[in-house]
């Protein structure tokens, strides 16, 4: 039985934030593409709900916009500030606070479910532990040479620039205080 992409917002059975289709349209605006290029249909599916699924973990602003039928995946949410408008507020100080689609899956999100399975179609990420990190230890005056320089469990850099702004705690967590 073959995999069916369900990226429905808001939906009981959604398996991902992007529908390869649309995935399609931003890998080809990329460069460096060659592992979905040559990924089969199945693994370009599996690979984005398995990137979902992912992203689906982080904690994120906001609230889930179905909390009487619950949705299966964290994203559409309300109350999450636009951070790209928010940044474009006027010098005047504004009270206007620009609020994301709570009906819709963000742009940034789809960009960042993308960037994530592609590196998924280049190497198995899913299983990390962080001993990938040791190429060579050393007992005698202890020596410990690093093999790569990234954390088991953490989101790939260039994937968690389009979420910084979005996620609970992270860089982008804080949110202004508007006073009336």
């Amino acid at each position: 039985m073959s995999l069916t992409i369900n990226a429905t917002a808001g939906s009981a059975s959604a398996n991902s934030f992007i529908d390869r289709d649309t995935a399609q349209l931003y890998f080809d605006g990329r460069l460096y593409t060659d592992a979905w290029t040559n990924a089969s249909a199945e693994d370009k599916d599996k690979s984005l709900v398995s990137a979902t699924n992912r992203l689906n973990q982080e904690r994120w602003l906001g609230a889930p916009t179905t909390q009487l039928t619950p949705a299966a995946l964290q994203w559409p949410r309300y109350g999450v500030i636009d951070a790209a408008r928010n940044a474009e507020r006027d010098p005047w100080g504004s009270s206007f606070t620009p609020y994301l689609n709570s009906a819709t899956i963000p742009v940034w999100l789809e960009n960042a479910t993308c960037e994530l399975a592609l590196v998924l179609l280049e190497e198995n990420r899913l299983s990390d532990t962080g001993l990938e990190l040791i190429e060579q230890v050393g007992v005698g005056d202890l020596n410990v040479t690093p093999s790569k320089t990234r954390h088991a469990g953490r989101l790939p850099e260039h994937c968690r620039r389009f979420c910084a702004p979005y996620l609970a705690g992270g860089s982008g967590g804080m949110v202004p205080l508007v006073r009336s």
